[in-house]
């Protein structure tokens, strides 16, 4: 009975929320558009030029490096979001053929110039899940870390050229799979996924604010 009531919810009320949202979002990312890079849209709703040209230096260097990966971004991202997520980091929304990075300060500051290359690994990573995501093969309990593992790999792998010109950022970025970075996102319900990410939203607006009244200082 209570997993006949919890499907009769997602039927009747989250998917319906989603669909709405997703909608909501697309128009968003249309209004908010920054910038474009052969083709992908680059959107912003603070309109942060660090992001844009983290975002555009990252797909200048995939293309130079990389035309095989860049083609995939190409084909499986259509729209690059700074937005923020649940968890932070990286998502990529498989109806929107949308990559949303999660552009916190805090995460991305410390590289300074070269933050741009870890721009470059995650749009990488993301564009992996839209081609899984093509070829059919669900992001399930059962693959989920099988798939997790590939897509860190594709980032490696391109990180392994990046090394020739950058060794020490291509060192720092290297790392062996960890599944245990996404062990909370994976145990969270649809539900609890919504949540975290208002409550991230709201400290996002939190921070938006006291830089503003930093600023008028």
């Amino acid at each position: 009975m209570g997993a006949r009531l919890a499907q009769l919810f997602v039927v009747l009320f989250l998917r319906p929320l989603e669909k709405l949202l997703k909608r909501s979002l697309l128009s968003l990312q249309a209004e908010n558009e920054v910038a474009r890079f052969e083709g992908i849209v680059i959107s912003d709703g603070d309109d942060n030029p660090s992001f844009r040209e983290t975002v555009l230096a990252a797909l200048q260097l995939i293309k130079e490096l990389d035309p095989r990966r860049f083609r995939r971004i190409q084909r499986y991202i259509k729209w690059v979001v700074n937005v923020p997520l649940a968890h932070g980091g990286g998502e990529y929304a498989y109806s929107m053929h949308t990559c949303r990075i999660d552009f916190e300060q805090s995460v991305w500051q410390p590289w300074g110039d070269q933050a741009f290359v870890l721009c470059a690994d995650v749009l990488i990573h993301e564009a992996t899940h839209g081609v899984l995501n093509a070829r059919n093969i669900p992001y399930s309990s059962q693959l989920r870390s099988r798939i997790e593992r590939l897509c860190v790999r594709e980032g490696q792998r391109f990180l392994s050229r990046v090394s020739e010109a950058r060794p020490e950022v291509a060192k720092a970025l290297c790392h062996e799979f960890d599944e245990s970075r996404w062990h909370r996102s994976w145990r969270e319900t649809r539900w609890e996924s919504l949540l975290s990410t208002v409550k991230r939203l709201l400290r996002y607006r939190r921070i938006q604010k006291a830089q503003r009244q930093l600023a008028h200082r």
